[in-house]
């Protein structure tokens, strides 16, 4: 019978960030997960190419692997994180959820083992209800609402919606101190 070994996670070493880029950094204002400490920058970026990536995650590297023990590429399904040095400019995303509605989601923690229900509330009085992994942030909206028509969030909220939306597909993009 073939062993298996178990996973174990490989460091890795990726760039600090560039003055330039932590000077960017500094105007996206990042969320914190209360029960890690882990620190996430949600965010856009442009790269060398000319080509802007919505929906990333900047996040520094040993934070990461402390918190969730595998690099995202050896997950299946997963996107490979974009490297560093392709960057040349940080900015807000415009598909992230308020600072302080995403911060409301990671402070009520999951909802259930490994991931997050929660409705968000338009002006409008109309509803939307999502579910998520671990992050957040970024969300499809409903047709005709904008980020700035998200009136609250209610966490753990609408778990028996079968109209539930998942959140974006996000990048990951690493950066050690």
């Amino acid at each position: 019978m073939k062993q298996h070994m178990p996973y174990s996670p490989a460091k890795r070493n990726y760039p600090t960030l560039p003055s330039e880029l932590a000077a960017q950094l500094k105007l996206v204002q990042p969320v914190t997960d209360p029960t890690t400490g882990i620190q996430y920058y949600p965010c856009a970026v442009e790269l060398s190419t000319g080509e802007t990536v919505d929906c990333v995650y900047l996040v520094e590297a040993d934070a990461y692997i402390h918190t969730w023990g595998f690099w995202p590429e050896d997950s299946s399904g997963t996107q490979m994180p974009i490297d560093l040095s392709s960057v040349v400019r940080v900015f807000e995303s415009p598909h992230r959820l308020p600072r302080v509605i995403a911060q409301k989601l990671y402070d009520g923690g999951e909802s259930a083992m490994g991931g997050i229900i929660f409705e968000l509330e338009f002006t409008d009085g109309s509803v939307q209800t999502y579910e998520a992994g671990n992050v957040v942030d970024f969300v499809p909206l409903p047709k005709g609402q904008g980020i700035n028509d998200i009136k609250e969030v209610h966490p753990h909220s609408g778990r028996n919606d079968p109209n539930r939306l998942e959140v974006l597909p996000h990048h990951w993009c690493f950066y050690s101190k």
